[in-house]
């Protein structure tokens, strides 16, 4: 019989694992992926403790259909609170804003009705901007080779708005300096 377990990562911030559901096999071991957040190599050495294991029994799951009862339940990644958050994109949120310009009137009027209904959805600045970490984007690389050339230069008339853009993406905690091989620099 397999036992379903709940492993809460519990490690360093250059390694890179998510919480997650898993059947122990046989052995009594569970397999998850590690990820590296660093440009240098990582050694995990055997029964490094990496996380906890917990049996499912010890949480309560809801079903996928109690989410669509939290409208307020927006991630965040700055201070301000998911009702704030909720209140700002409501107060942001123009019909103009969008282009029905093509359709029937009738079916302007729907639509707009429904997009209006979903303001939640929609964000026009990067204060009131959600994060999630339910996708984690994956780069497929012809090689493993870090990026060797320079990044492509800007007109000296826009660095001082590329700046204010770039201060204004940190301080909202979008982008974050990296040291990564990979990586352009942001400054």
């Amino acid at each position: 019989m397999k036992k379903n377990v709940v492993y809460i990562p519990t490690c360093k911030a250059d390694i890179s694992i998510n919480e997650s559901i898993h059947n122990v096999d046989n052995s009594g071991n569970i397999i998850t992926i590690v990820e590296n957040n660093t440009s240098n190599k990582i050694t995990l050495r055997k029964n490094s403790k990496l996380g906890q294991v917990h049996s499912t029994t010890d949480f309560i799951f809801r079903e996928s259909n109690d989410f669509d009862e939290e409208p307020n339940e927006i991630l965040q990644a700055n201070t301000l609170t998911a009702d704030e958050i909720t209140t700002l994109r409501r107060e942001e949120l123009n019909a103009d804003d969008f282009n029905l310009e093509h359709l029937k009137e009738a079916e302007e009027n729907e639509i707009l009705k429904l997009l209006m209904q979903n303001f939640n959805v929609f964000s026009k600045s990067y204060q009131t901007l959600g994060c999630t970490d339910a996708i984690t984007p994956e780069f497929k690389l012809l090689h493993n080779f870090p990026i060797q050339t320079k990044p492509y230069p800007i007109p000296k008339i826009a660095h001082d708005f590329a700046k204010q853009e770039i201060q204004k993406l940190l301080e909202a905690v979008i982008i974050e300096p990296s040291t990564s091989n990979y990586s352009f620099p942001i400054t």
